[in-house]
């Protein structure tokens, strides 16, 4: 019994593992305005909208810290608007002319799902590795049939959306769409730094920034 709930623990480990890369690696739906021929973007606002503050600042905090790395000034819109959780078109044009900002990122839930996932009842004749260190306990192994019961797991998965615009004339200048498997159960600040890391290799293929 004690071998089963192993194996049905590594399935499950293995199962979020693979689902979880195939969904949160890639941008989707991604536009780009193919005609903008300004000069690249290089002084950026990050704005997180959730009503989890923490999320909210190791969000903004990871993309200021990627584009920083990579040659794009970047501020958060927490640091900037200490205590404000909404921000108005006011505040924001206002804070854009004083730090002469060109761009402003932001992005946002859209729809948060429900999933559950069946993992159908397994039937192996594969001896466990605990009994390969000895002949005595391996060999009496080969002849068992090892069964593992089908489960279900709820996941709930979180739909992202994100949009770079011109503070100035308010246009819409890239926008894409991801997905993030169970998010719950992800690092905040590792998925945020993968996801910064995709925008600009995405904004770079847009050529809107360097």
């Amino acid at each position: 019994m004690a071998t089963n709930n192993i194996r049905i623990l590594l399935l499950s480990i293995f199962a979020l593992f693979i689902h979880a890369c195939s969904t949160t690696a890639n941008l989707k739906n991604v536009w780009f305005d193919k005609q903008y021929t300004g000069a690249p973007l290089k002084n950026v606002m990050i704005i997180a909208v959730t009503k989890n503050t923490l999320n909210r600042r190791i969000f903004e905090d990871a993309l200021v810290s990627q584009f920083g790395q990579n040659g794009i000034k970047a501020s958060a819109s927490y640091r900037l608007f200490p205590g404000v959780d909404k921000l108005s078109k006011k505040i924001i044009s206002k804070k854009a002319k004083a730090l002469n900002l060109d761009s402003i990122i932001v992005t946002t839930i859209t729809a948060i799902e429900n999933e559950e996932l069946y993992y159908p009842p397994v039937t192996s004749y594969a001896t466990p590795l605990p009994y390969y260190y000895n002949i005595w306990t391996y060999y009496p192994q080969v002849y068992q049939k090892h069964h593992t019961h089908g489960y279900k797991i709820n996941y709930e998965n979180v739909k992202l959306e994100s949009n770079l615009y011109q503070p100035d004339s308010g246009k819409l200048l890239w926008s894409t769409q991801t997905k993030i498997f169970d998010l719950k159960s992800r690092n905040i600040k590792t998925l945020s730094e993968s996801l910064a890391w995709e925008f600009i290799q995405s904004m770079r293929k847009a050529k809107l920034i360097k």
